[in-house]
């Protein structure tokens, strides 16, 4: 009886000082935060406490991103370390059904991270590895874009070690033209900033043709497209190539028209079209870029319509997950037009925009409404008007806080976070920040704001530590 009474104590020993070791680390992490007390320091916090493997790994090496950017590179050593020790241990289960190649194209993220905090030799190993990793699905696994983009991460990889010849060579091997252009716009431009303009040429030239090459099959294939073309123009308006921008940009305007303006393909054409617009207007052609935004603006008003009766038949939330309604459509035009410096055009389609999703009747879906509002109070922010944007993001929280799916609620605060930050308001963004529970987008909440702060120079008040300290510690 003393003996077994002797084990039980012994057990309930050590599960005592399994929780308070337990509890220690929880301390001490926050302890560590506090010590900082910064966005990025809280941001670093959460991220360690994503419990979904795969969404751990992301964030964590977005975070390492953020202080290598600011050049704490032993604390983006650390981190990078970390991730990829969490890397290494995501069971092949977790990913090898939906998406094979994550492992590799985390590694390859790894290290670009490990280059730019100066660790070649690493971040070299760690490439090497990626591609093993590729050689080996490649006969076992069907997914060729998969493969290719992954294949394009890891040239870009080795584009940030400086060995440009290597990611060259990796991106002849892609299979898909839109993958390949896409690595091979990334080493283009990367000679660009060292000023070997006549081995940009050359790339840029090769980016060209592989784009055009491009069979775009689908409206989301033809944006792809548009979108490399449009990359490679002003890379060589940069370099001093106006013509041969215009003569690209040309090319990417009539793929852009020809787009189907069916229900489903309409949004993408808007996108494309302002896409072009934009890139027209960076390399100083305003007039061309005022000629495509009324068709773009045509386009969008016809698909406010049809989102609205698509939202009402399905009910599906893609389009809160990526954007696809047509106030928003709306929301992008304008937006280019204030960035052009129309803006006084671009809140006159904010207001048709805003009118629209006020007749929309979606009492059922606040999340839907919330995030068009959030969307276009930006917009209006950007031309200028903060207080009305202020005043519209007030009622998207308004409506994101009777959203009773925690997860859908969670995104839709991130996404009103983000817009408080972007308006300069940091300590009510961080006071929104307090409302989200779950770990992912409280990491991306504070990456956006921490990002929003070095962006603007501004300097942490002590009201701003304060909600940090709250953050941390739970309080609301």
């Amino acid at each position: 009886m003393k003996k077994l009474l002797s084990h039980i104590i012994i057990v309930w020993l050590g599960i005592g000082i399994l929780i308070c070791y337990s509890n220690l680390e929880v301390c001490q992490a926050k302890t560590g935060a506090l010590a900082e007390t910064n966005p990025l320091a809280c941001a670093l916090f959460f991220a360690k406490r994503i419990d979904y493997p795969m969404d751990k790994v992301d964030q964590l090496l977005e975070v390492a991103t953020r202080y290598v950017e600011v050049g704490q590179k032993k604390k983006t050593l650390g981190i990078l370390s970390m991730t990829l020790q969490e890397t290494e241990e995501v069971s092949p289960s977790a990913y090898l059904s939906s998406s094979p190649f994550w492992k590799a194209s985390q590694l390859a993220a790894i290290a670009g991270g490990y280059a730019k905090a100066g660790q070649k030799e690493k971040a070299l190993k760690i490439l090497s590895e990626a591609l093993r990793l590729v050689k080996e699905l490649e006969y076992a696994c069907d997914e060729p874009y998969l493969k290719s983009r992954t294949l394009a991460e890891i040239a870009g990889g080795y584009v940030k070690t400086g060995e440009y010849e290597r990611a060259f060579q990796i991106a002849k091997t892609i299979e898909k033209p839109d993958n390949e252009a896409k690595a091979l716009i990334e080493i283009a431009t990367r000679y660009n900033e060292i000023g070997q303009k006549e081995k940009t040429l050359e790339i840029l030239s090769e980016a060209f043709w592989v784009a055009k090459s491009i069979e775009a099959t689908s409206s989301m294939e033809a944006q792809s497209e548009v979108t490399k073309l449009v990359e490679i123009a002003t890379t060589y308006d940069r370099i001093g190539k106006e013509g041969k921008a215009l003569e690209i940009l040309s090319t990417a305007l009539q793929i852009a028209k020809m787009q189907e303006s069916t229900t489903e393909d309409r949004s993408y054409k808007v996108r494309t079209l302002t896409e072009v617009a934009s890139g027209y207007a960076e390399i100083g052609q305003k007039e061309k870029a005022l000629e495509i935004l009324p068709e773009a603006l045509q386009v969008a008003k016809t698909v406010v319509v049809e989102g609205e009766e698509m939202w009402l038949l399905t009910g599906s939330l893609s389009w809160l997950l990526i954007g696809e309604s047509g106030p928003t459509a709306l929301a992008t035009v304008a937006s280019k037009y204030a960035e052009v410096g129309e803006e006084e055009k671009a809140l006159e389609i904010l207001s048709e925009a805003l009118q629209a999703v006020k007749e929309i009747e979606h009492s059922d879906k606040p999340s839907f409404r919330a995030k068009v509002l959030a969307e276009i109070a930006g917009g209006y922010v950007q031309a200028g008007q903060k207080r009305k944007g202020l005043e519209i993001l007030a009622s998207a929280l308004l409506l994101a806080k009777s959203i009773e799916d925690p997860s859908i609620k969670d995104m839709v605060l991130y996404f009103i976070t983000e817009r408080y930050a972007k308006a300069g308001q940091y300590h009510r963004s961080l006071q929104i920040v307090k409302n989200i529970d779950g770990p992912y987008y409280k990491t991306r909440a504070l990456l956006e704001i921490a990002d929003e702060y070095s962006n603007s120079a501004q300097r942490l008040d002590n009201r701003a530590k304060k909600i940090l300290h709250e953050i941390i510690t739970g309080t609301k």
